[in-house]
């Protein structure tokens, strides 16, 4: 933990002196790109490999979440607030999707579909981007985004399943909808992000966390 905190304030120490060795002009209070396009941006993204999509997709002999047949996205709209010409700042919101078949994941048999199943991990997020290259069309940058995620899951048990086999107890009435529900915190550590400048762009990240390993968008500058 020590080691990440570290690695953390390091990251952060380095992006703060680089953006200001690279875009502050102190007779002029430069403030990059936000003097062409503007202070406020919004963005829309998809991500891939997100903390929670790595958590479904893991089978769990627990839930008996099998393999999920739909993946959607980490999918986000986020604003951002230029403050300085090496700092923005913003909130985020944004959902990511599984859907699959339950199982009764025997060990001594083999694997049974009991039913159907739909889990959401809906995030929110402060996010904090510290750039490192701001020209007028290319912009270089990390960040961290501290948040907070809400997942719910919802099974359906099978009717069919439990009529064929009387010698099961079904542990609920049939075709009954359960709902595990829970938050956690969150967040995003994103050592490189790559956007085209412009008042409309496109942007690639690469980082861990609620929006993925890769994630990718556009964004609107005004």
């Amino acid at each position: 933990m020590t080691k990440t905190l570290s690695t953390i304030i390091l990251f952060t120490l380095f992006l703060s002196t680089a953006s200001a060795q690279y875009n502050y002009n102190p007779a002029t209070n430069d403030l990059g790109s936000a003097i062409w396009y503007g202070r406020h941006e919004i963005r829309i993204s998809a991500g891939a490999f997100s903390t929670d999509q790595l958590i479904g997709i893991k089978t769990n002999y627990d839930t008996g979440f099998d393999f999920p047949q739909i993946i959607s996205g980490a999918d986000f709209i986020a604003y951002r607030y230029y403050v300085a010409n090496w700092l923005a700042v913003g909130a985020a919101l944004g959902a990511d999707y599984q859907k699959g078949n339950r199982t009764n994941y025997s060990k001594q048999s083999d694997n049974a579909i009991i039913g159907k199943y739909d889990r959401c991990a809906y995030t929110a997020a402060l996010e904090f981007t510290f750039i490192v290259i701001d020209k007028q069309r290319f912009q270089l940058y990390g960040g961290l985004a501290p948040g907070i995620t809400l997942y719910r899951a919802t099974s359906t048990l099978s009717k069919d399943y439990y009529n064929s086999r009387p010698y099961i107890t079904q542990p609920l009435a049939q075709d009954e909808v359960t709902h595990e529900q829970s938050t956690h915190l969150n967040g995003q550590f994103t050592p490189l992000g790559i956007k085209s400048n412009g008042p409309l762009s496109f942007f690639f990240e690469l980082g861990y966390g609620y929006k993925g390993i890769i994630c990718m968008g556009l964004a609107a500058r005004f």
